[in-house]
């Protein structure tokens, strides 16, 4: 599995639409989180989108996905989701790709507002855990896809990722988990291999 990115961004937007517009939302949501914190000098969209686990406000389970506290948040999410989106997009197709994140953004709502006390958890991480789990599952279940390149930068990624989740203070574990668990539960339920296969030689 390797991915041709495209030299410009239209070429990206052409052959990666919904990795695009999931990260075009997370970059004007935030550019809106910013101006409205400069003036009124709180976290005004992670107050009011965030998941607060003592009180029960559906669109929470939602919202919370696409605000970030701050640049090095938001960066480190979209980045990861420019880069990996892509080849899932291409291994899923797109209507399994929307529908994988969706999941994953309610598994992971869920599972922080069930095991979770916090208040104004955001950020799109659940997704990304969710994608290292589909990662996974094609790292194991589907034998002709994935170069060996790409199944060392899972490896690895996956290994810092669950460092940083149990070693960094101000990280919700269950938002982190919750992702994981939704991509997991998505991979055995929703994909199968052959057509991964399918697509990924139809896209190349």
């Amino acid at each position: 599995m390797e991915v041709n990115y495209g030299k410009t961004l239209k070429d990206y937007i052409l052959n990666y639409p919904i990795t695009f517009y999931l990260i075009a939302i997370n970059t004007c949501v935030l550019m809106i989180s910013i101006l409205l914190d400069s003036m009124y000098e709180i976290r005004v969209l992670k107050n009011f989108l965030g998941i607060h686990t003592n009180v029960f406000e559906p669109w929470r389970f939602v919202t919370y996905a696409f605000v970030h506290n701050g640049l090095q948040h938001y960066f480190s999410n979209n980045f990861f989701f420019l880069i990996m989106g892509p080849p899932l997009e291409i291994a899923l197709g797109k209507v399994r790709y929307v529908l994988f994140i969706i999941t994953s953004i309610l598994s992971t709502s869920f599972i922080v507002y069930i095991f979770d006390s916090a208040e104004g958890v955001v950020g799109a991480s659940g997704i990304g855990f969710g994608m290292m789990a589909i990662f996974i599952y094609i790292f194991v279940f589907v034998k002709n896809v994935m170069s060996k390149r790409l199944k060392i930068v899972v490896l690895v990624w996956t290994l810092i990722a669950w460092v940083t989740t149990f070693t960094i203070s101000g990280i919700s574990i269950s938002g982190h988990v919750g992702g994981f668990l939704g991509g997991a539960i998505f991979s055995m339920i929703a994909l199968n291999k052959e057509k991964i296969e399918e697509n990924w030689n139809r896209k190349r």
